[in-house]
């Protein structure tokens, strides 16, 4: 089976064809938040976008705000964050299924049994 090149390593001429994806949404000079090398997201700003074969794995390379330009970094599509990048189809349909978990288990935890408690006991509480 031909291996299927990524919409951002297309011709343009088949590009436009495409589906947009995140990493044609994203342009030099975008302010978003980049993960460092620690973990953290912080201010960044994108320097260059690649469109290498080479640069497949991290194809974006962005300067991370109030630091010098021997900080700059290429990083994957996944360590980028901000309001303007919309999600992939398969990353939105994950999200209301792990929204409608997290609600069934908070309405879990929210179940106390007081009934062993009378006045004047003394308790200990633990906050989560």
């Amino acid at each position: 089976r031909p291996h299927q090149a990524s919409p951002l390593f297309a011709p343009a001429r088949r590009r436009s064809s495409l589906v947009l994806t995140m990493a044609d949404q994203i342009e030099v000079g975008m302010k978003l938040h980049a993960m460092y090398s620690d973990g953290e997201f912080y201010p960044a700003e994108v320097v260059a976008v690649s469109e290498s074969k080479k640069r497949g794995k991290a194809p974006i390379r962005v300067h991370f705000s109030g630091y010098d330009a021997s900080e700059d970094v290429w990083v994957s599509l996944d360590k980028l964050k901000s309001k303007k990048l919309k999600l992939e189809p398969k990353a939105a349909k994950a999200e209301p299924k792990a929204k409608a978990k997290a609600k069934a288990k908070a309405a879990k935890a929210k179940e106390w049994d007081y009934s062993g408690l009378e006045k004047g006991m003394s308790c200990q509480a633990e906050a989560e």
